[in-house]
């Protein structure tokens, strides 16, 4: 049951690396979207981007943001977000793609209680049936 989710963090961490860094033509959309985003919610304003998948992932952002800055931050949050947003927003998608990956094995674990550990692995692996997969899991989204 471990293999699916780990596949999934091992594929969307190395399809980022290969993607290159957020400011890298269309590779800044949505990523800076939801990290200045984060940046609001973490300076207790209201986000102005609040589509799919909207807030619980500006919410994460927002908590692994303030994490990061209070480990490896250099100075004002917002200039040092600023400044290296690229750290911030790697983060923010491992965190994320973490999240996933938990919560397939979560769905696995349920389910061979329940079922059987056949089932629950047929379920975990459901999540490699969508086409669009491979191009997301590089993406902050």
């Amino acid at each position: 049951m471990l293999i699916s989710p780990g596949v999934l963090l091992v594929a969307g961490l190395t399809l980022k690396s290969a993607r290159g860094p957020a400011w890298l033509a269309y590779n800044s959309d949505p990523e800076y979207v939801y990290l200045l985003n984060s940046l609001l919610i973490l300076k207790r304003l209201p986000p102005f981007f609040v589509g799919h998948p909207g807030i619980p992932l500006l919410m994460i952002g927002a908590a692994v943001a303030a994490v990061v800055h209070a480990v490896t931050g250099q100075g004002a949050l917002e200039a040092d977000l600023l400044a290296r947003p690229e750290v911030y927003i790697s983060a923010i998608h491992a965190a994320a793609l973490s999240l996933s990956a938990l919560l397939v094995l979560a769905t696995g674990m349920i389910l061979a209680r329940r079922t059987s550990l056949r089932d629950a692995v047929i379920i975990q692996s459901a999540v490699w049936v969508s086409a669009p997969l491979v191009v997301e899991l590089s993406r902050l989204r």
